[in-house]
């Protein structure tokens, strides 16, 4: 959100200051997903969506709070190139989503996304390129994807 006036109940934190008690991780059983490596783009989606999952079955609420201000100083130094960053950002959503059991509605609307994103970058032929090519690799590694498999050189460009 843009802005945010109170505490609100939320499902995922992406990007996000978020906060775990050590207790509840170790409890659950909540670790980090050893599938998406490198500077993984979702990890944080993916376990702040695991953890509200299990809080909620537990009757505990997870909240976004304005309350709660960070500074975060961070540095482009260590990024990924953009071809890889890309491919990250398309392909390990498609992995969560069939992670995280997501309805085909779901996914169709993520797809639709993707390519919405190919289309704002269509005056730069080169990223836009690198979306279509992020959706063919998913396409091509769907099987792969659906049983929790990230193939170890799905993001390379030389694929």
């Amino acid at each position: 959100p843009v802005s945010v006036q109170k505490d609100d109940d939320t499902e995922w934190a992406m990007g996000d200051f978020f906060a775990v008690r050590r207790p509840l991780g170790y409890q659950w059983d909540l670790w980090f997903d050893e599938n998406l490596t490198s500077y993984a783009y979702a990890e944080d989606l993916d376990f702040s969506l695991t953890y509200c999952k299990k809080a909620k079955e537990r009757g505990l609420r997870c909240i976004f709070s304005p309350k709660i201000v960070v500074d975060h100083l961070g540095s482009k130094e260590y990024r990924v190139p953009s071809q890889k960053s890309i491919f990250m950002y398309v392909i390990n959503r498609e992995y969560l989503s069939y992670k995280h059991k997501k309805s085909p509605l779901s996914r169709i609307a993520m797809r639709w996304t993707n390519f919405c994103m190919y289309l704002m970058n269509i005056n730069r032929p080169t990223t836009a390129r690198y979306y279509k090519q992020a959706q063919a690799r998913c396409n091509q590694n769907r099987n792969k994807l659906k049983c929790g498999i990230i193939p170890n050189d799905i993001y390379d460009d030389t694929n």
